[in-house]
């Protein structure tokens, strides 16, 4: 009964997944490449290479820049496709969250 119960919430969880793919895939390019960035600046940084004039600071910079863009972008495609719009609302969010990251 127990092994019945959680493949169904498996299920209902790759259905909502599905149902709302484009806010999800939002929210994973922003979560994975803030993830990266921050590990890659952190690890220079721990190791005293850390430069953001330096080459590896501005392509770090442009990769975040892309995708932060990306991230919105998917988000607003999202919001327009999507079926609970609160997914793309909660992605857009977290995309000008990262956004503001790389500004700071």
């Amino acid at each position: 009964m127990e092994l019945r119960e959680e493949t169904h919430k498996r299920m209902k969880i790759r259905a909502t997944i599905r149902k709302n793919a484009w806010s999800s895939l939002s929210l994973v390019i922003t979560l994975v490449s803030a993830f990266l960035i921050d590990a890659r600046i952190q690890y220079l940084y721990f190791h005293g290479a850390w430069s953001f004039d330096s080459g590896e600071g501005r392509a770090l910079s442009a990769w975040g820049s892309l995708c932060v863009l990306l991230s919105v972008g998917t988000a607003i495609v999202g919001l327009i496709r999507d079926t609970n719009r609160v997914w793309g609302i909660v992605a857009i969010c977290l995309g000008a969250a990262s956004f503001f990251l790389y500004v700071q």
